[in-house]
């Protein structure tokens, strides 16, 4: 795939929603993959590697500044990893539409809580 400047706009606006949300430029990445012509499935993949890595970039900023809390991540680690493993072992699995749907179905959720906060 060739760097073009929709590249370069798409990665700025998703590493700076990364950078303020947290891997919430996730939501940015997969679709933004998908129309670069990166089969839905692997978008998902590929957008679990670059919000690791913008999120470990964004983790050194936070470090300095001190802005989370050990206690939610001893508790939220262990089982966040139990469910990650079984999310990408079912991956391969999930039909194309119904992952698209479940991800729609997300994000609306997500907004209409944000909205109606």
């Amino acid at each position: 795939m060739k760097c073009s400047l929709k590249h370069v706009v798409a990665a700025l606006i998703c590493g700076f929603l990364n950078g303020i949300f947290g891997s919430g430029g996730g939501i940015l990445v997969v679709p933004t993959l998908e129309k670069f012509g990166i089969k839905p499935k692997k978008a998902h993949a590929t957008s679990v590697l670059i919000i690791l890595i913008l999120s470990i970039f964004s983790l050194l900023f936070y470090i300095f500044k001190y802005r989370f809390n050990l206690e939610e991540i001893y508790i939220f680690l262990p089982f966040g990893l139990i469910g990650a493993f079984f999310g990408s072992f079912f991956l391969k699995n999930i039909k194309t539409d119904f992952l698209r749907r479940i991800f729609g179905i997300i994000i609306i959720l997500s907004s209409l809580r944000l909205f109606f906060k």
